[in-house]
């Protein structure tokens, strides 16, 4: 843990503050603030333009495990690729990015990997790796990966302008009285355990809708498609916790009842938008999970 007061009378950004006072890249200064690593005055970052003022206290945690990510060979399920980007489907169980307790083996980590196999070129501290979103550790799925950085940022824009559209199949416990409805209800970091996202309607919650539609009704469960208009932290299964109506073992937000080792029942399963640089209509989708086809048959 390293703690620095500031000193300097002009507000001035966090992640700026931290690259000239650490002389470590952005990049790196950016993981750790996404990885919650970063407080000024014992509240959490959450962005990195946040502003700093005199005497603001700055403590950033873990500041000497951040060192340039080691590429690691793995199988990678590669749905689609073409010269600008990678659509992968993502298992459970694998995290996107390193959290702070600094695991090696990532998408990330794989992808760096694939793209240094193929001369594809980024800086080697870029800890995203062309990775335009993220997915949950125990949530499988759909990603978006761009091959340079450029592309990321433009494929990042569409995401940010809601021009990309993202489904999600979930299995839920009890079952959806309404065929279709949308949950507009707004989420916030509970910083009493900052694993968790909650509904909250403080001013620095997060505006968060997804639309659900119900696919099937079970004895005591229900199949059921999610869109999302807004893309928050865990903004499903906080939604669906929300209707009292958790994501089948989902070991934060869910019913205690914990049915096996796969994680939520949760799965990007289609993802769709226009090209930004052919101005095609892409659509990729995603098969069914074969956790999911076991689970609704030990279970109906």
């Amino acid at each position: 843990m390293k703690k620095i007061i500031n000193k300097l009378i002009n507000e001035i950004r966090v992640d700026k503050f931290l690259v000239s006072e650490l002389k470590i890249s952005r990049n790196k200064i950016l993981s750790l603030i996404k990885d919650l690593r970063v407080q000024i005055n014992d509240e959490w970052v959450q962005k990195p333009g946040q502003l700093l003022f005199l005497d603001d206290i700055v403590t950033i945690f873990n500041v000497e495990t951040i060192n340039v990510m080691k590429p690691i060979k793995m199988k990678l399920d590669i749905v689609y690729e073409d010269d600008n980007y990678l659509i992968v489907n993502k298992p459970s169980g694998l995290l996107v990015h390193s959290s702070s307790f600094n695991e090696e083996n990532t998408l990330a980590a794989g992808i760096k990997y694939y793209f240094q196999s193929k001369n594809i070129k980024f800086p080697d501290d870029d800890y995203r790796w062309g990775i335009c979103h993220r997915l949950d550790k125990d949530t499988s799925g759909l990603l978006i990966v761009g091959k340079n950085p450029k592309v990321q940022d433009i494929l990042m824009d569409l995401i940010k302008n809601k021009s990309v559209k993202r489904e999600y199949i979930a299995i839920i416990n009890k079952t959806l009285e309404a065929n279709k409805m949308k949950i507009d209800v707004p989420i916030k970091r509970n910083m009493k355990g900052k694993l968790k996202m909650v509904p909250s309607n403080d001013f620095d919650a997060k505006d968060a809708i997804t639309f659900v539609e119900k696919i099937i009704d079970y004895d005591n469960f229900s199949l059921i498609r999610c869109i999302l208009e807004t893309g928050r932290t865990h903004q499903i299964r906080v939604h669906m916790h929300y209707l009292k109506r958790p994501i089948v073992n989902d070991p934060l937000y869910g019913n205690n009842k914990i049915y096996n080792k796969y994680g939520q029942y949760l799965y990007a399963s289609k993802i769709e938008f226009e090209d930004p640089f052919t101005k095609q209509w892409k659509s990729f989708k995603a098969p069914l999970p074969a956790e999911f086809e076991n689970f609704i048959r030990d279970n109906t």
